[in-house]
């Protein structure tokens, strides 16, 4: 008799531990093939394969996170036209068809697509939490050209200590940075 140990590990904490007793034939030296041993030596071979393969498409460990293409914000009202200027006008953002009365979607270049709730000021958020909630960016091809159009449709600019990207508030609050598409931080 042989004595064999599987142990076949999830590699999440959760681990199975099988030990079997191989009977060798009756007139053999070598042990009898189980097929079920060849399945849990196929399994711990799948296993160990799935392992490597989730390590080499994550970072240290965990799974690749990608930030989807939509984001919602919640305008007031009394911006509407504004907005409308602003992202359709002057960043030619292409309107896309909204399912509801009080929804403006705009679909950048790359497919990113920026939905604007119009509620009641009440339900947006003011102009100092919009200076500390998430700011956003917009690459452009030439930002010095760029800057020179926001600040002529009349963006808020915002202080930040970064003088080689300029800072805005769109209309409605939201605070963008300025970028050159070829990258940089």
């Amino acid at each position: 008799m042989l004595g064999s140990s599987f142990l076949i590990d999830n590699g999440e904490g959760d681990a199975l531990s099988i030990y079997f007793i191989l009977v060798s034939g009756a007139n053999s030296r070598r042990p009898a093939r189980n097929p079920l041993v060849d399945s849990l030596l196929d399994l711990q071979r799948l296993l160990a394969f799935v392992r490597r393969y989730d390590s080499a498409q994550s970072t240290e460990g965990y799974p690749m996170v990608q930030i989807g293409n939509h984001l919602k914000m919640n305008v007031a009202h009394s911006v509407r036209q504004r907005t409308r200027d602003f992202y359709a006008g002057l960043l030619k953002c292409k309107p896309v068809a909204s399912p509801r009365d009080d929804l403006d979607l705009y679909e950048f270049d790359g497919g990113f697509i920026l939905g604007l709730f119009f509620v009641d000021p009440a339900e947006t958020l003011t102009e100092a939490q919009y200076l500390v909630g998430m700011w956003m960016e917009l690459k452009v091809d030439d930002p010095a050209a760029w800057k020179a159009r926001l600040l002529a449709f009349g963006v808020t600019p915002v202080d930040f200590p970064d003088p080689t990207r300029f800072f805005f508030a769109a209309p409605g609050g939201q605070v963008f940075r300025l970028a050159p598409l070829d990258g940089g931080l």
